[in-house]
């Protein structure tokens, strides 16, 4: 299947293990060791701290795989266009097919940034500070890679057909760009309800600190526990959900129209 070639090549990708997970465990020593709190020296504070940085990471390991999901299809893009023109491949094929791989790699990332963000957050504060879901963390990590994906895919397949591959080095980089400005944007300041909603950044984040939290969180992350509105997660999976399809049908639309442009251009300055 041709799943199973795109996850073994995703797998042996150094840049998205270098880049996607140790790159990402300097930064949860950083949040627990370095970056201070004004929280109470209470369990149910620190557990509230480490979703944060749980839900950050986490968001923006998986964008990493953005970047080698749009170099993959500017080096392929005339493989793809002849292969959609003259053989059986078919562009729902070949998109659910690198979707299915890049979900299965978000999950796994999930899981590491689960993993060492329980080690050294309860090391640090000494408390156990157990994740609440999960198995929810796992999930959410699925539906970010696919959706890292085909917002990669949308994008290069727009440069290649539209706006020249010299912007390709620029372009690949977006997705990543995103998740560190929306990321660190909700977590420093307060955003208004509409961007926390309607963000597909801040749906991915907010649902990854609630699967380690574990009850409700504030629409204002910088704020107080206590103050607030608390977010209404029903919405975000709703709106998340409705992101993944609409990227789905554009990604399906874009993809067949690829033409076959030399690699070249992209090298050029």
């Amino acid at each position: 299947m041709i799943s199973t070639y795109f996850l073994k090549s995703m797998l042996k990708n150094k840049n998205i293990w270098g880049w996607g997970l140790f790159f990402m465990l300097f930064w949860i020593f950083m949040g627990a060791f370095v970056f201070g709190t004004n929280f109470p020296d209470q369990k149910i504070y620190f557990q509230y701290d480490a979703s944060i940085w749980f839900g950050l990471l986490g968001l923006i390991s998986t964008s990493t795989m953005a970047t080698s999901v749009a170099y993959s299809i500017y080096y392929g893009n005339s493989s793809l266009a002849y292969g959609f023109r003259f053989t059986t491949l078919k562009p729902s094929r070949y998109i659910s097919s690198f979707a299915i791989s890049t979900s299965i790699i978000g999950g796994m990332l999930s899981g590491f940034m689960l993993l060492f963000t329980f080690l050294l957050f309860s090391y640090r504060s000494g408390f156990l500070l157990t994740p609440t879901f999960p198995y929810m963390s796992i999930i959410i990590g699925f539906a970010s890679g696919a959706f890292m994906f085909l917002l990669a895919s949308i994008i290069i397949v727009i440069v290649n057909n539209y706006l020249g591959l010299r912007n390709v080095s620029f372009a690949s980089f977006i997705p990543m760009i995103l998740t560190y400005l929306f990321g660190f944007t909700q977590i420093n300041t307060s955003l208004p309800p509409f961007i926390v909603y309607g963000s597909p950044f801040t749906d991915i984040s907010d649902l990854l600190i609630w699967s380690y939290y574990g009850r409700e969180i504030p629409v204002n992350l910088s704020g107080s526990l206590q103050n607030g509105g608390q977010i209404n997660l029903v919405v975000q999976v709703i709106m998340l959900v409705l992101w993944i399809i609409l990227l789905s049908i554009l990604s399906f639309m874009l993809i067949r129209k690829i033409k076959p442009k030399s690699i070249e251009e992209g090298r050029q300055v």
